[in-house]
C-alpha cells in the first residue's frame, strides 16, 4: 500500500493531520497492517521534526510541541481500547512522548522549571498510568537527557527524583527494569554537583535493591560490561557505561 502525503503551504507539519486521519481509519477497520504503516510513517517524520525543533528552539521548540501533543492525545484516544498491536502502540506513544517532552524541555523559559515538571510528570501518568516501564521507556528515549549538550538539570534531575520516589522499599524487578532506573540514576549524577554525588549515590543503591537474578540474567545475555565477580547496586552502576546500557534497552 502506497501512502503519499501531500505538502500543504503555510502549515507547520501537515503530516500530522494526515496520519491522525489514518489512525482513525485503522482503529474503524481494525486494520493492523495501515497502523503499522503510518506507526513507520510518524516515526521517519519524528525524527527529523525533534532535530530541527532542538536546533531552533526558541521559534520552533513550543510549535512543534504543541503540535505533536495534539498527535500523542488523538492515537492515545483513538486506539486505547483497541487491540491494534498494542506494543508498537505503546512504542509509538513513548517515542511521540518523548519528543513532546524534549521539545517543551529545549524551549522552556527560565524560572518556569516546577511548572514544566508538572505539566511533564501529568502528562507521563496520563498516558502510561503507574507502569514504571513504560514510564522510563518515554524519559530514556529523550534526547536532551541522553546528549550532554541538550541537558536540563533545573528540569530533568527533580523529574528523575519523581520517578525515584515512587519506588518502594526493597521493591523486587525484573533486571531489565531494575537497569532502566539504573541508567536512569546514571543519568542524574551526570548532572549532579561534585559535592552532591556521594549522597546522590547512597540514595540510589539504597533504593535500588538488586534483584536475585541479575547475575544469571546477565550471563546469559551476555552483557560484557556486567561481568562482576561481586553483585551490589553500588558495584552496577560503577560499572555502567551510558553507550552499553543503551545498547541493552535496545536489544
Amino acid at each position: 500500500m502506497n501512502i503519499v502525503i501531500f505538502q500543504q503551504k503555510k502549515c507547520d507539519l501537515p503530516w500530522v493531520e494526515v496520519v491522525k486521519r489514518l489512525l482513525t481509519r485503522a482503529a474503524d477497520e481494525d486494520n493492523g497492517v495501515l497502523f503499522q504503516n503510518t506507526s513507520t510513517i510518524i516515526r521517519v517524520h519524528l525524527n527529523e521534526v525533534v532535530r530541527n525543533g532542538l536546533k531552533n528552539p526558541s521559534k520552533l521548540g513550543q510549535k512543534y510541541s504543541d503540535i505533536l501533543n495534539s498527535l500523542l492525545t488523538h492515537l492515545h484516544l483513538t486506539l486505547e481500547d483497541k487491540n491494534l498491536q498494542v506494543v508498537e502502540m505503546y512504542t509509538l506513544l513513548s517515542l511521540i512522548l518523548a519528543a513532546v517532552i524534549d521539545l517543551s524541555i529545549a524551549s522552556y523559559k527560565k524560572g518556569n522549571e516546577a511548572s514544566l515538571v508538572a505539566k511533564i510528570f501529568m502528562k507521563l501518568t496520563m498516558i502510561f498510568g503507574h507502569s514504571e516501564e513504560l514510564l522510563l521507556d518515554a524519559i530514556l528515549h529523550c534526547r536532551t537527557l541522553i546528549h550532554p549538550r541538550s541537558r536540563q538539570p533545573l528540569v530533568q534531575v527533580p523529574l528523575i527524583k519523581r520517578l525515584f520516589s515512587s519506588i518502594r522499599l526493597g521493591q523486587t524487578m525484573d533486571p531489565v527494569l531494575y537497569l532502566k532506573y539504573l541508567l536512569l540514576g546514571k543519568l542524574w549524577l551526570f548532572m549532579t554537583e561534585k559535592k552532591e554525588l556521594g549522597k546522590t549515590r547512597m540514595y540510589i543503591a539504597k533504593v535500588l535493591k538488586l534483584p536475585d537474578n541479575v547475575p544469571d540474567w546477565a550471563a546469559e545475555e551476555k552483557v560484557p560490561w556486567l561481568g562482576l565477580s561481586k553483585w551490589s547496586t553500588r558495584l552496577v552502576l560503577k560499572s555502567m557505561t551510558l553507550l552499553g546500557a543503551l545498547q541493552v534497552m535496545n536489544d
